[in-house]
């Protein structure tokens, strides 16, 4: 985790933190990064949206999903990040109306 958070200043630190916890891993946290499909990541965030988030929320918490998984993804583990959601915003907007 320290790895892949390095860099960051402490008012994001404690965005992307809170998005791990309360967020992440209650939604992921059971699953190997090897089993996080982009599918996966998808519907999670839909379900994010669903749960009525704010945009700033879900996009610090899918901000800390996908350092993760570029960690994951130097260190051998899983060959290409899943986590990277492309077109969220627009999504939200949809979610949103």
């Amino acid at each position: 985790m320290d790895l892949a958070l390095r860099g960051l200043e402490l008012k994001t630190l404690e965005a992307y933190l809170s998005g791990w916890r309360m967020r992440v891993v209650p939604a992921l946290g059971h699953l190997a990064a090897r089993m996080i499909a982009n599918g996966v990541v998808d519907r999670t965030v839909q379900n994010w949206f669903a749960d009525e988030h704010s945009r700033s929320t879900v996009k610090n918490t899918i901000a800390v999903l996908v350092r993760l998984m570029e960690q994951a993804v130097r260190d051998g583990i899983i060959k290409v990040n899943s986590a990277r959601v492309i077109g969220w915003q627009e999504l939200y907007k949809q979610a949103e109306d």
